[in-house]
């Protein structure tokens, strides 16, 4: 028996050595933060003007947003948690998730509109492209 379950130990940390790699070691917060910036800035075509204007109200949206998601993620954790609850109990905190997610919309509709301000709707959206897109491939990265 300690004989399997150490070949499988060992098949295991051979399978997932790809992953310790240097290249694809997890990245501090502002690693991570300044690669998401510097991808954002190239996509966009920011000047050093728009980036200094864009990132405090961007960073503060983000601030915003991630509490709304975290408060969803929290109420869907309890939900998955217990199990058996009433149809009215689930139906409250799908109530609740859909109005925190309409509230972040809400949110990021607010900051479009500051962001016009000194931003054209055409840098806008690639901003909006380029972030969907970073997130993208980070994620290929991390499963290739």
């Amino acid at each position: 028996m300690r004989t399997s379950r150490l070949i499988v130990w060992i098949f295991l940390s051979f399978c997932l050595l790809p992953w310790t790699s240097a290249e694809t070691q997890r990245l501090t917060r502002e690693e991570f933060q300044a690669k998401k910036n510097a991808y954002i800035v190239q996509q966009a075509s920011l000047s050093e003007k728009e980036s200094a204007q864009f990132f405090p109200l961007y960073r503060e949206m983000r601030r915003k947003i991630g509490r709304i998601n975290r408060e969803i993620s929290r109420q869907e954790r309890e939900l998955s948690k217990v199990g058996c609850y009433s149809e009215e109990r689930y139906k409250e905190a799908m109530d609740r998730i859909n109005n925190s997610r309409i509230e972040a919309a809400k949110i990021e509709k607010e900051y479009t509109e500051k962001f016009r301000g000194f931003l054209s709707n055409e840098k806008i959206f690639k901003i909006h492209m380029a972030e969907i897109k970073f997130h993208r491939d980070i994620l290929k990265k991390m499963i290739h």
